[in-house]
């Protein structure tokens, strides 16, 4: 099947094109997943890397409620918006750094590895504060997650204020989520306990 882009992406949304080959080969363990996607998943990636800007659809944590009263049904504010843009350009490189170290592809995984690194700088260098958390202004449930989830909090006691910050959150608004789609779709992963370990461990 021949694959063709649009010069446009949106976070979370057309990057499922990355998403769901790496969870079915964590859900089935079959390699084959990716190998049946990998061309495509490369130059979606090329798109990517190739565009300063290329999530130009900002749908964002679709159907967030945190922020909908300010916005006039905007689903994230639209600052929140370009920091979740950030986390998923950091999240597509690490799966795909991942399912080409599966798949003995060494030239991809050091091509992924670099590019994870590169944004990883760039997205501390422009929302993590000097306290290693997200800054004040991008701060909410949907980002408070993917800085967990992504291991983006500048140190221990960075990853502690973050979980406070997201608890304290959840408190103030009636103790319900704010979430949308995007950031519910982590939600537990990133917070369940593990056997031997805190929540968020």
């Amino acid at each position: 099947m021949r694959h063709t882009f649009p010069p446009w992406a949106s976070a979370g949304w057309t990057d499922a094109g990355v998403i769901i080959p790496y969870r079915l080969w964590k859900w089935y363990g079959d390699r084959r997943f990716i190998d049946a996607s990998w061309e495509s998943m490369v130059r979606y990636m090329d798109f990517l890397e190739g565009n300063a800007e290329p999530y130009r659809i900002n749908h964002g944590d679709w159907l967030a409620f945190e922020h909908h009263k300010k916005n006039a049904g905007d689903a994230m504010d639209g600052r929140q918006v370009k920091a979740l843009n950030a986390y998923f350009r950091v999240w597509m490189a690490m799966l795909m750094r991942e399912m080409a170290g599966a798949t003995g592809r060494g030239a991809a995984e050091r091509h992924y590895a670099d590019e994870e690194a590169k944004l990883r700088q760039a997205f501390t260098a422009a929302y993590v504060g000097p306290d290693g958390t997200i800054k004040d202004e991008y701060k909410g449930q949907c980002n408070d997650l993917y800085m967990l989830k992504l291991g983006l909090c500048g140190g221990a006691a960075a990853v502690e204020a973050t979980k406070r910050d997201l608890v304290d959150n959840i408190k103030a608004c009636g103790n319900r989520l704010q979430t949308g789609f995007l950031g519910t779709a982590i939600l537990m992963p990133t917070t369940r306990r593990r056997r031997g370990s805190a929540p968020w461990g």
